[in-house]
């Protein structure tokens, strides 16, 4: 591509760039959403043998014994 074409390239990102500031101050917010909101499962998450117990009937689900 030549100067020219790269010229048009940036131009129309940087347009597209101002346009969508543009719209965002006019009727965005940046208001926490519900959905966005963490509960103490996500900040607690289960133990992974709780959600998978062990198969193996010898095992205490608390994974290999350390020596």
């Amino acid at each position: 591509g030549s100067q020219s074409e790269w010229a048009i390239t940036f131009g129309i990102t940087a347009a597209l760039g101002i346009i969508s500031g543009i719209v965002f101050l006019i009727w965005g917010s940046a208001d926490v959403q519900p959905w966005s909101k963490f509960s103490n499962a996500t900040l607690y998450p289960p133990n992974l043998s709780q959600i998978y117990p062990s198969k193996d009937p010898n095992s205490n689900g608390q994974g290999p014994e350390k020596v």
